[in-house]
């Protein structure tokens, strides 16, 4: 049914030269795609105790440890990827021209390093609880029809189709989220699934407008020096007082009933030095890599760093990765003048290789699968 309404769709899109060839014929490769979309979980490791990630060794003690996991719903070779990946495409020049918009941390610290803030200065960060799964979808396709003027004033290599087909793509993509969990069926309604391609730029689009009305109502908004955001992180500097600066988040608190701000902050503060410690590595390590940070000039750590314009292609010698082959790289390179003294060799290979090691089973891997079986949950 999905299948026959995407390819149906874009027929029409096609025959309204809404789309050029081009774009038809990259559509058309997915009416092909009848696979449903799949649960499976991103394990997070990292909330796990040194001892617990050593008891996933021992097989019998896996489905015993209760393994915190962030729930990805998967659409490769789904009937909606490809339209998906078009809907993106019209939308991430938008989120892109978002004032709070944030490329990556080295731009946010290079905004931060060029800010001037008064000495008693407040810097907050938030974070959207859930932002893909709190969001209703009358919400959402009110959000992107208002960011349809902002598409108007991009420069696409496609050209832009018309808004009520616009529209009726993010409908499909929203409606028909399918996908199979256990052996059984199952239909997403609310908010959009992490792992579909058009999924962060729609939220995005919905979160910005969320938090402009939440600061349009915020009486101190004036004294915001800088708001950031990236997908459901923000970072605010503040020129009042505190208290002033809980009036935003008891403004936010009570805007939409899928939202209660809590304060978090000494649920996620990590001792990282302890946790490293407990994961096996030593003292010496953590240390150099401290002083090697702390050493490093900040200007120099906020810098992009430039690509090569090599355009050879690179010699790569792959292998497994094991511990006792990690010195393999500088064993090379010490005795490489072996190779350069060889007539034939030295033709051959005219720099050392490029290690590449494959990655071996991980702690993800163990615990978790792309496809969950009905004995799985037994």
């Amino acid at each position: 049914m999905i299948q026959s309404d995407v390819q149906a769709l874009v027929e029409h899109l096609h025959l309204t030269n809404e789309i050029d060839k081009t774009t038809y014929k990259f559509l058309r490769q997915g009416f092909q795609n009848n696979k449903c979309g799949r649960l499976y979980f991103l394990p997070k490791v990292h909330k796990l105790s040194g001892s617990i990630i050593n008891n996933l060794e021992n097989i019998h003690n896996r489905i015993t440890i209760k393994i915190p996991g962030r729930p990805i719903i998967s659409q490769c070779g789904s009937p909606t990827e490809l339209i998906g990946r078009l809907l993106d495409y019209f939308l991430q020049p938008v989120v892109k021209r978002q004032n709070t918009y944030t490329r990556d941390t080295t731009q946010i610290l290079q905004v931060i390093e060029n800010t001037v803030c008064p000495h008693d200065i407040i810097l907050c960060t938030y974070d959207l609880g859930s932002m893909y799964t709190n969001m209703y979808y009358n919400e959402l396709i009110s959000a992107i029809e208002n960011a349809y003027t902002d598409m108007r004033q991009s420069d696409y290599e496609i050209p832009l189709i018309n808004k009520n087909y616009l529209i009726n793509i993010l409908k499909l993509v929203l409606y028909t989220n399918e996908f199979e969990f256990a052996g059984n069926h199952f239909v997403q309604r609310i908010g959009c699934s992490m792992g579909a391609v058009p999924s962060p730029s729609i939220c995005d689009v919905r979160a910005y407008t969320f938090i402009s009305s939440i600061l349009e109502k915020f009486p101190f908004n004036k004294q915001v020096i800088l708001h950031k955001r990236f997908r459901d992180d923000g970072l605010i500097l503040f020129s009042g007082k505190l208290e002033q600066l809980k009036v935003l988040f008891d403004i936010a608190n009570s805007e939409h009933e899928l939202l209660n701000n809590q304060s978090y902050l000494e649920n996620v503060i990590k001792h990282f030095e302890s946790k490293l410690l407990e994961r096996g590595y030593s003292s010496n390590e953590i240390h150099n890599c401290i002083n090697s940070a702390l050493n490093t000039k900040r200007e120099n750590a906020m810098k992009y760093k430039k690509k090569s314009n090599n355009k050879g292609t690179p010699l790569i010698m792959v292998t497994k990765y094991h511990p006792s082959i990690r010195k393999l790289s500088s064993v090379l390179r010490k005795h490489w003048s072996i190779i350069l003294n060889d007539p034939t060799a030295c033709k051959l290979f005219s720099r050392p290789p490029i290690i590449a090691y494959k990655r071996n089973k991980n702690m993800s891997d163990i615990i978790t699968s792309a496809v969950v079986k009905v004995n799985q949950l037994t």
